[in-house]
């Protein structure tokens, strides 16, 4: 589903990181982002400093719930929806190939493949794919009314937590 493609509708986009909180509403305007309102706040308070291995960032939520909510209020943000980025060490991606098959049976094999290729346990992650039209066949051009005998899925997932 395109962001922008229905009904007019608003997104609030966060961006929650070590340098403090991002935020900016776009509204559709006729199939078209439109920048509403934006709002940041440079104050680190609630984070800790990243811990001595990785690349992870303590959140302390209240603290992180406060200054969202500070931030949505001075921008007079309207919009109930939001979109969070995530750190990229946090998600993974791969694209998987699957032999073609009838769509109802595309999320139990992608579900089956996920389980084979994520680095967590299935159950504590976010999971989404999507299919990827012509992928191949850019690559492999085939006979006019030849079906492609496999399909490209993107695989995306995030540790719940």
């Amino acid at each position: 589903m395109s962001l922008f493609s229905r009904k007019p509708a608003s997104f609030l986009g966060v961006d929650i990181g070590g340098g403090g909180v991002k935020m900016v509403e776009f509204r559709n305007d006729r199939h078209r982002a439109r920048l509403s309102t934006y709002g940041f706040s440079d104050d680190p308070s609630g984070w800790t400093a990243p811990a001595a291995a990785t690349s992870e960032h303590r959140i302390d939520a209240e603290r992180t719930a406060s200054i969202l909510k500070d931030l949505c209020l001075r921008a007079r943000v309207e919009t109930k929806r939001a979109i969070a980025g995530l750190p990229i060490a946090s998600v993974f991606s791969s694209i998987i190939t699957l032999p073609a098959m009838p769509e109802k049976e595309v999320p139990a094999a992608v579900t089956w493949e996920a389980k084979k290729l994520l680095p967590l346990p299935i159950e504590e992650v976010v999971l989404d794919w999507k299919l990827l039209n012509g992928g191949a066949e850019s690559a492999h051009p085939r006979p006019p009314g030849e079906k492609s005998k496999t399909m490209r899925v993107l695989l995306t997932g995030a540790p719940k937590a």
